[in-house]
């Protein structure tokens, strides 16, 4: 039963991608390419602010599953505080707030600048800093500009774009505790594996950077960590957070 149950459940997730696929497909051949880029500039935002409060959702939702799986004493939580005040340390305020990708920093800010005042995803080629009359949709995904657009909206802009770039790439060191953690049971091997990452010399170097390797970073881990907190509980709020 079990497994004509895990069979039924794969062939449902199966069909749901196919379905998708086909969808997409069929809008894409049914519309030019202008049209097409043109009305993804207004949806990806919304897009994005409907997944990131379900991430906020299902995380309020699955904290106390989530809580249940770390059975540590407080001075191993004491020691993972002191690895992320270090590993925050040397990303905000040691490594050097610089672009290294260049353009694509700032395409990336430039975006996030027009989601947060005109709702759009769109690397502006001609305007000013309240309105852009001529651009095109970008090839990289918009979930990083997405959440620099909030800085925007605040009145903040490039400088502290890098801040909170290095701080949420910060944030990566607890999760890869909590994922070697669930891996190995074991909170030595959960420690290490923070403080290695919390030293990796790249990971310094570019998490000041407003490129968005250092926060997909951040989200792939989170994705993972959600995965096997699913895995090991099999609860709803955690299946719909990974």
């Amino acid at each position: 039963m079990k497994f004509k149950e895990k069979l039924a459940n794969t062939l449902g997730v199966i069909l749901i991608f196919l379905f998708l696929a086909i969808v997409s497909l069929l809008i894409e051949n049914s519309y030019e390419k202008s049209v097409v880029q043109n009305n993804l500039m207004w949806i990806s935002p919304i897009f994005f602010g409907v997944t990131l409060g379900l991430i906020v959702f299902s995380g309020v939702w699955s904290f106390k599953d989530v809580k249940k799986l770390f059975r540590v004493k407080k001075h191993v939580w004491l020691i993972l505080i002191l690895i992320f005040l270090l590993g925050t340390y040397l990303r905000v305020f040691v490594a050097p707030h610089t672009h290294r990708l260049y353009y694509d920093e700032d395409i990336y800010l430039n975006i996030g600048q027009n989601i947060a005042k005109e709702g759009r995803a769109i690397l502006c080629n001609y305007g000013t800093r309240e309105k852009c009359f001529e651009g095109i949709y970008n090839k990289q995904p918009n979930g990083y500009p997405f959440l620099m657009s909030f800085l925007f909206l605040l009145g903040f802009g490039e400088s502290e774009a890098h801040y909170v770039t290095a701080l949420l790439s910060s944030f990566t060191i607890l999760l890869v505790f909590m994922i070697a953690y669930l891996l190995f049971d074991d909170w030595k091997v959960g420690i290490f594996s923070a403080l290695y990452f919390s030293l990796i010399p790249v990971s310094i170097r570019w998490a000041p950077t407003t490129s968005a390797g250092s926060v997909s970073v951040l989200f792939m881990s989170f994705a993972f960590f959600s995965f096997l907190s699913y895995y090991k509980t099999k609860k709803l709020p955690l299946l719909l957070l990974s």
